[in-house]
């Protein structure tokens, strides 16, 4: 498969700014090949889009992590181009088979020294509204970064008119070294409800496919926490 790594500009994942994310999460299932067609809509590009994701939450009281007992959360996100994004997700009821969450991403400036103090001054400091988000979730308790995630990403853009989905190979390796293979297919454009076809198309298709319960967070936090507790986890993905 061609993978390139340009594409046309209205080619994106999703608008930055404030929206609700619409998407359905998988493990990979045996075989998987991304298809010419998914529900009606063509295959459009491949290309590829690696990045690594550090996760930041406030420690905190009886109730857990603030963020985290809020129902919120807080990324960082470092691409090979240099982009860096800060993404406040605050999570929202699910719909059908989607998961819905509302998200605020914007692109920060960074120099190399912010990466490697953890980008601790620009979360404490920076004045982009994701961090703003977090900050006012957080109160006075200051936000540390609990773990990194990094995903070998293929995004495989699906269009037919308006409708536009993302459907993602994620290859991700956890703070403790394990590792695990989703798919997960995010809304761009046209009707919502194109993303219940799709399910609907995967499982008919794939008879193995299992939804997955943990967003990549909530797994990335449960490994971490059985590392520092030196339980043992498989490096295999289930699927």
């Amino acid at each position: 498969m061609n993978v390139s790594t340009t594409a046309p500009t209205e080619l994106h994942r999703h608008v930055t700014g404030t929206h609700v994310e619409d998407e359905l999460r998988y493990y990979r299932p045996l075989g998987f090949r991304a298809s010419a067609r998914l529900a009606g809509l063509e295959l459009a590009l491949t290309r590829a889009n690696p990045h690594t994701d550090h996760y930041f939450d406030a420690a905190a009281s009886d109730e857990g992590p603030l963020l985290r007992a809020r129902g919120c959360s807080l990324r960082i996100r470092c691409k090979p181009t240099g982009e860096v994004l800060a993404t406040f997700k605050r999570k929202l009821a699910s719909v059908g088979a989607r998961c819905q969450r509302e998200e605020n991403e914007q692109a920060i400036e960074c120099g190399p020294s912010d990466e490697r103090d953890g980008f601790s001054e620009i979360v404490e400091y920076g004045d982009a509204s994701p961090l703003l988000q977090a900050r006012v979730y957080a109160g006075t308790a200051p936000l540390q970064r609990m773990f990194t995630i990094s995903n070998d990403r293929i995004d495989h853009h699906y269009k037919s008119g308006e409708a536009h989905v993302v459907l993602s190979e994620d290859h991700l390796t956890f703070s403790d070294g394990s590792c695990e293979c989703r798919i997960e297919v995010e809304f761009v454009a046209g009707d919502k409800k194109l993303l219940d076809r799709i399910d609907a198309a995967l499982r008919k298709r794939y008879t193995d496919l299992v939804v997955c319960k943990r967003g990549k967070l909530s797994e990335g936090r449960r490994r971490h926490a059985a590392l520092l507790g030196c339980s043992t986890l498989s490096t295999c993905a289930p699927h």
